[in-house]
């Protein structure tokens, strides 16, 4: 694994209600893909709930966060993996990409925290990356993070390769645990659409721990999206629930491609 071109990017801060009504209402998008997918109707929770509410946040963004954070980790590979594989082209992200609504869910549900302030969180795996100083670089998914360094270490001895630990300096961070979501796995959530500079790269290597440490600290936040034809789009939707594929929505797909960074793949 490593690094590649042309990630797709979905933020929608443009036109997250448009796409909210589009999403949630009856016979929408989030119902068309539920039912059309049996990965995803089986993982998906419709009475999911965190201990504490998140002002703004519908129960389909509940739904989406506890849903996400409480699937197998094969539900999370195979989200991941679909995610990389069908963003690199805007037809087969819009005839293919199962998980439209939950992408759009899960990224506004986070956008909607309000999260203020970057903070430092840790992530280890057992893979081993090849990055440069300097490198503009975003992960190609939502990140699961956690708040100790220690932690992450351990996740990078998952097999005979040399790991990586990533100390990420994040302001889309945020914490599971303040929202009562938080698993066994999974601490902190980060953006995808969170860019990040390489600002370190250091290998560790002594009698107890053999790993690379690679530190990211916060660039921007990118977005190609153009949502000046949600408004027709939105129209449009009330006429036929399979709306999502009429041509003003594959002009709109078409914008949500981000071709001007390389994106880690974790």
């Amino acid at each position: 694994m490593g690094l590649f071109p042309e990630a797709a990017d979905y933020s929608f801060y443009n036109c997250w209600k448009e796409m909210l009504q589009m999403v949630t209402k009856s016979g929408g998008l989030l119902q068309t893909e539920l039912n059309n997918n049996t990965d995803f109707k089986t993982m998906w929770q419709s009475n999911a709930a965190c201990g504490q509410a998140i002002p703004g946040k519908t129960p389909e963004h509940m739904a989406a966060l506890k849903s996400y954070v409480d699937a197998t980790p094969e539900f999370r590979k195979m989200f991941k993996e679909l995610v990389q594989n069908h963003g690199r082209s805007s037809s087969t992200y819009r005839d293919e990409f199962p998980f439209k609504s939950l992408f759009f869910l899960l990224t506004d549900a986070m956008h909607l925290t309000g999260q203020k302030k970057c903070r430092t969180v840790y992530s280890g795996t057992g893979e081993e990356y090849i990055t440069t100083i300097g490198q503009k670089v975003r992960f190609v998914s939502f990140l699961p993070a956690k708040l100790k360094f220690t932690d992450a270490t351990e996740d990078a001895f998952a097999d005979e390769n040399t790991g990586t630990v990533f100390n990420i300096t994040s302001c889309s961070v945020i914490s599971l645990d303040d929202h009562g979501c938080s698993s066994e796995v999974i601490d902190e959530l980060i953006s995808p659409t969170e860019v990040f500079t390489v600002k370190d790269i250091t290998d560790v290597r002594n009698s107890n721990d053999e790993y690379t440490k690679i530190t990211l600290v916060h660039s921007e936040f990118y977005s190609t999206s153009d949502c000046s034809s949600l408004v027709s789009l939105s129209e449009e939707s009330k006429e036929s629930s399979s709306s999502f594929l009429s041509p003003s929505f594959l002009n709109l797909t078409a914008s949500f491609l981000m071709l001007c960074f390389y994106t880690l793949i974790l």
